[in-house]
């Protein structure tokens, strides 16, 4: 299998497999849902969906800011454009 750019060789690494990813997804929530639930009882948790594209992520962010501060900052979004 090759790289779909760079035409170079994939390589799979040793534990990049189900067993490793389960394992580790598992880990994650155990270590992630305390924290979660700490600041959604703060009322100071939202979600935001990171697979929509960039622009709309970062409105969705904006939303959230200018809700917790009571005003609308408008920062630009990062320059996610490849060079």
């Amino acid at each position: 299998m090759k790289d779909d750019v760079t035409g170079e060789p994939l390589i799979q690494r040793s534990d990049d497999n189900v067993e490793a990813l389960t394992k580790r997804l598992g880990v994650f929530h155990v270590q992630t849902s305390p924290v979660v639930d700490y600041y959604k009882r703060k009322g100071l948790w939202h979600g935001i969906d990171a697979a929509q594209s960039p622009p709309v992520v970062w409105d969705n962010l904006r939303k959230v800011f200018t809700q917790q501060q009571g005003k609308q900052p408008r920062p630009e979004p990062p320059n996610t454009s490849k060079k």
